[in-house]
């Protein structure tokens, strides 16, 4: 078989298993509801006359901040003695990554895609948006060939912020744009994905990891498929999408291979380096299907409510409006200025005429009413929807109305504590905990040149590091703590730190300038004329060098003093002269 043919029968072979995929999707997923649920969360309704009450907003709004991290950070944990400062090294950076690529913005998204999809989609890569060649090098400038116009090195072929040069990154992309195999359930099993998306042609005719005589035919105007509820989608500043490319790119898990198609051309067929530990994907999901991959969409389950509850409030609308004041009167029987004052706001004396005194009889005012039942409905109605979404009035940040608060209540409103509330952030940690796993297989194996970090070792003394990711490559355990995600408020943290130093100043391993300096710091937001206790740097430098760790008024602690080891308080090696790591372990510095 010639090549022109193998590649002619593979793209068939993809199209047809995309195509598949496609099926299985909108045959259990229903994505063309998905634009109605976006819609409900928008505040957008079909009924332009009715009075909504958008729970659908105020219950996402209230579980994405119960959900993710506030400040996303790991603990790295050695599986043996011998990885306990490479454990040190690898949370350094972990933690520094997970701060520069603005991880949490990226699990905020996906929490926002599975409440109304089901399913999250979060995509894994390292150094380029779409694939990543070892072989093209980075160039001089910092710049990965892969982000730049192979015509003009300046020029820039792709734009995102959080993915950079030699580094790993995570984004979150629409359920729209990604297609998995038919009959597959778990993640973990799926043995292919096709992630779809749109490129300016220029762009693509200039990357230099396609291959050149293909992506020389490539013309654009490539539109979705007749049910995508984004076919017509084009550019603001366009006026057709003859410029843009759909492109298909495909994870191969069988054979460990990236593909990436247009329409029936074929522009990249290479090792997929970037399959380790399952394919560079990973899914928020909720709500489990039993049956099939794509989870349940929170939205569609309160669907229902929602437009019930719209409709109860648009009923009490329209019998408020008719309650307004209405009267019947005989013809003649009020004088027109009389009648001007009745229906005035003003308050008014009305002078009638002796003939007058029967006007009741030929006055009648019509007594309307808002039903109480619609209040009481509309109370279950909403009872309804937090028993399905798992979220209590209390952690909706609000109390019970009627009765005082009891301790209890309290406690929820500020903990919010619900087990179900717990479930979703525990699958939050796991799909961190993952992503970062996935993150650390990339450095140990693209991260051959040396680098420094700071760290705190095992002694608790500070140490700057050189490595690269080879002298890293182990076996970690990494720990997420739900709870972890609490805000810290500056109060808080005054608190701690003002603990902290309750707790070590008598400590002889403490460094008592290093603590001051910490507490002094926490405290300064509600006074910062507190500062002038900390002498000026020069003082406080000649202080530090003369200081050992321990030492106080009376010099215990130093060697003089015969102190625990006289160890000296400092940061051991430096960023001009780092240390390796086996030197630390070797216990240098």
């Amino acid at each position: 078989m010639s090549q022109v043919d193998r590649i002619a029968e593979l793209v068939k072979f993809w199209n047809d298993e995309i195509r598949a995929g496609r099926e299985y999707k909108k045959k259990y997923a229903q994505p063309e509801r998905w634009e109605e649920f976006k819609n409900y969360y928008r505040g957008e309704w079909k009924e332009k006359d009715e009075i909504p009450v958008n729970k659908t907003f105020s219950f996402g709004r209230t579980m994405i901040p119960r959900t993710y991290f506030r400040a996303p950070a790991v603990s790295v944990l050695p599986t043996h003695p011998r990885y306990v400062w490479h454990a040190r090294i690898v949370e350094a950076i972990d933690n520094y990554l997970i701060r520069e690529l603005v991880l949490k913005k990226t699990l905020k998204r996906s929490i926002l895609d599975a409440f109304y999809a089901g399913v999250g989609p979060i995509k894994l890569g390292y150094d380029s948006q779409y694939g990543y060649l070892p072989e093209k090098g980075i160039l001089k400038s910092g710049e990965s060939v892969t982000q730049t116009s192979e015509k003009q090195e300046s020029a820039k072929i792709e734009y995102r912020s959080n993915i950079k040069p030699g580094m790993p990154w995570a984004t979150a992309i629409s359920p729209l744009d990604i297609i998995t195999p038919w009959g597959y359930r778990e993640p973990e099993e799926l043995p292919w994905t096709c992630h779809e998306y749109l490129r300016p042609l220029k762009d693509v005719r200039e990357d230099a990891k396609y291959i050149p005589e293909t992506r020389k035919k490539v013309t654009g105007g490539y539109t979705r498929d007749a049910d995508d509820p984004r076919r017509d989608e084009i550019s603001d500043y366009r006026s057709s999408n003859s410029h843009l490319c759909l492109l298909k790119e495909i994870r191969d898990g069988k054979h460990k291979r990236i593909l990436v198609m247009c329409g029936d051309q074929l522009l990249l067929e290479a090792e997929d380096v970037l399959q380790v530990e399952g394919l560079p994907y990973e899914f928020t999901i909720f709500n489990d299907d039993p049956d099939h991959f794509w989870g349940v969409s929170d939205i569609k389950v309160i669907e229902a409510q929602q437009l019930e509850l719209n409709q109860i409030r648009t009923q009490a609308m329209k019998h408020r409006r008719i309650a307004m004041l209405k009267i019947l009167y005989r013809k003649g029987a009020i004088k027109e200025d009389h009648l001007k004052k009745i229906l005035s706001e003003d308050i008014e004396a009305l002078e009638v005429d002796d003939q007058d005194v029967g006007m009741a009889q030929v006055v009648t005012q019509l007594q309307n009413h808002i039903p109480p039942d619609l209040w009481k409905e509309a109370q279950e109605v909403l009872n309804d929807f937090r028993e399905t979404i798992g979220f209590s009035r209390n952690e909706a940040g609000e109390f019970r109305q009627g009765t005082p608060p009891s301790a209890h209540e309290v406690v929820a409103v500020g903990q919010a504590s619900e087990i179900r509330t717990d479930e979703r952030r525990d699958v939050m940690a796991d799909v961190l905990t993952n992503i970062v796993r996935k993150w650390n297989q990339y450095i140990f194996k693209f991260w051959d040149k040396e680098r420094v970090s700071q760290i705190v070792g095992p002694d608790g003394a500070q140490y700057w590091m050189k490595y690269t990711g080879k002298e890293l490559e182990g076996e970690y355990n990494l720990s997420i703590d739900p709870d972890a995600g609490m805000p810290i408020t500056r109060a808080v943290r005054a608190q701690l730190a003002e603990k902290t130093f309750l707790a070590l100043r008598m400590d002889p391993y403490t460094d008592p300038i290093k603590l001051r300096e910490q507490y002094i710091r926490a405290q300064s937001f509600m006074d910062p004329s507190i500062s002038v206790l900390v002498p000026n740097p020069e003082a406080l430098q000649m202080q530090r060098q003369g200081q050992f760790l321990g030492g106080g008024a009376n010099g215990a602690g130093t060697p003089e003093a015969g102190g625990p080891d006289g160890r000296q308080s400092k940061s051991f090696g430096s960023p001009t002269k780092p240390l390796t790591v086996q030197e630390a372990m070797r216990g240098g510095g």
